[in-house]
């Protein structure tokens, strides 16, 4: 994987290796906003952020595409990242809710 996009974008393969590698080292500080907007927020506005963010982050992947980048790539990667942790943070929020204390 990471030759092939080295080969198709011409970039080092440090930087191709930190966009695969950005997702976990992402998540741990957008874990806490995550947890701060769930607690301050509806849960349903908060997971509709999340969408908006994957979207764009999507948007960007497929500038990609258009302009033959691989810094859009590199920015759509960052920005999926960023709103994984809405998603997974609402699977175990929401069932804290439906299965709480009995």
């Amino acid at each position: 994987m990471t030759e092939s996009v080295n080969t198709a974008f011409d970039v080092p393969i440090f930087w191709v290796n930190c966009s695969i590698t950005m997702a976990p080292l992402v998540y741990i500080p957008m874990s806490f906003v995550a947890t701060f907007m769930f607690n301050n927020m509806r849960r349903d506005t908060v997971l509709r952020i999340a969408g908006v963010i994957q979207i764009l982050g999507a948007v960007c992947r497929m500038c990609a595409a258009i302009n033959g980048s691989f810094w859009w790539i590199f920015a759509g990667s960052l920005i999926l990242a960023g709103s994984a942790p809405f998603g997974f943070n609402a699977i175990s929020i929401i069932a804290n809710v439906w299965f709480g204390d009995a």
